[in-house]
């Protein structure tokens, strides 16, 4: 490995595995998208065959809604709620760990800990 980034995939992948979620990783550089955020989203989705662009709550800050709407993506907005788990310590829980604490401590039980916390909506936009 020579760049940061090596690690990160080796790192992102290792968790996908362990947590049993089948995803491809594409790195954005590959696929030379053009435009500029929404448009670049656009153009990413359209190449990758994506119809469904699953967003944090802050990107609805800066999304162009028409923009999506009239590319025909629809925006799903993921929220996440750190549900309390068993720790193995006393005390009381820690919050905000990294998703190792969590896993180590439960295994293949970790993906439906994650599972109960985690929210999507549709991205609902009076534009």
């Amino acid at each position: 490995m020579t760049h940061l980034i090596d690690l990160d995939l080796a790192a992102t992948r290792l968790l996908l595995d362990a947590f049993n979620l089948d995803v491809a990783l594409v790195r954005s550089s590959t696929l030379a998208p053009r435009g500029a955020r929404t448009d670049m989203l656009i153009d990413l989705c359209h190449r990758t065959t994506t119809h469904v662009l699953r967003v944090g709550a802050g990107a609805v800050t800066y999304l162009d809604p028409v923009a999506l709407r009239q590319a025909g993506i629809t925006v799903e907005v993921a929220t996440f709620t750190h549900p309390p788990y068993q720790q193995h310590h006393r005390g009381p829980f820690v919050t905000g760990l990294s998703v190792l604490d969590l896993l180590l401590h439960h295994g293949p039980a970790a993906r439906d800990v994650l599972t109960k916390g985690t929210r999507l909506s549709p991205w609902s936009t009076a534009a």
